[in-house]
């Protein structure tokens, strides 16, 4: 839909979202400075949860896995620039850099293939739906990074599950931070 937004620090915009992940969810998060970003090959002012989403659907390919899965919106959540998750994360005395390296040790371990499309798993599209009803409950406009962390943290599929606990990763101590 068309959305306008209003900031002292760039001129009012006015535009339609575009499709992230093919058409399958649109992803919108609040505009905030610190989670402006420009993207170079279209212009477009993308929000923190747009950029992870793209992220993640970048490291899919990158990576030839057939399946977007969540260990690629975890790492996208991991490898954003001033990105709110990591700083929350080292809040809680996360080993961020140990745990990063982790996430993509699981992606580097997926089956690769060549050529195809990248699908999103049946995991991210539940994940993607609780951020939105996150978001619609906690009556915030926008999905943002925190809603897809905290749904990672509630829907997590095995790996996720695994490194969460891990790394003594729960939705209680997440909230604190």
């Amino acid at each position: 839909g068309n959305f306008t937004v209003k900031s002292n620090h760039i001129p009012e915009y006015t535009g339609d979202y575009f499709a992230i992940l093919k058409g399958l969810r649109f992803i919108r998060d609040t505009l905030t400075d610190t989670m402006v970003h420009i993207d170079n090959s279209s212009g477009q002012v993308l929000t923190g949860s747009q950029q992870v989403a793209n992220g993640a659907q970048s490291l899919a390919q990158e990576n030839q896995n057939q399946q977007l899965e969540q260990v690629h919106l975890l790492l996208a959540l991991l490898q954003q620039e001033d990105g709110l998750i990591p700083q929350l994360l080292q809040k809680m005395e996360v080993n961020v850099n140990g745990l990063t390296q982790a996430v993509e040790n699981e992606v580097k371990r997926m089956p690769r293939v060549s050529g195809g499309q990248t699908r999103v798993s049946v995991d991210v599209e539940k994940t993607l739906t609780a951020a939105e009803r996150l978001a619609e409950n906690m009556t915030d406009e926008y999905v943002s990074v925190e809603h897809l962390f905290l749904s990672l943290l509630k829907y997590p599929n095995k790996a996720i599950k695994e490194l969460m606990q891990e790394y003594g990763l729960t939705r209680d101590r997440f909230l604190q931070a």
